[in-house]
């Protein structure tokens, strides 16, 4: 049986359709400030355990843009 050819309806829309991992660095930096890493390696664990991989490889890519910064973890 062939397969059919997806057209733009038929695929997945994930966040790097929609934003940019530069971006959303610079965005969670003026939200979160220096708590901003942590902020995004959270996002990224609730993606990878939800198993939505696009989404973890995002947030992911947010989190090494954001320097390790004087975080309190309480």
């Amino acid at each position: 049986m062939a397969r059919q050819k997806l057209d733009a309806l038929d695929a997945e829309l994930t966040l790097w359709d929609l934003a940019d991992p530069e971006e959303a660095a610079a965005a969670a930096r003026d939200l979160y400030g220096p708590a901003a890493a942590t902020a995004a390696a959270s996002v990224a664990f609730a993606a990878r355990y939800a198993i939505r991989e696009a989404d973890f490889r995002f947030w992911f890519e947010v989190f090494v843009k954001l320097p390790a910064g004087h975080e309190r973890a309480w």
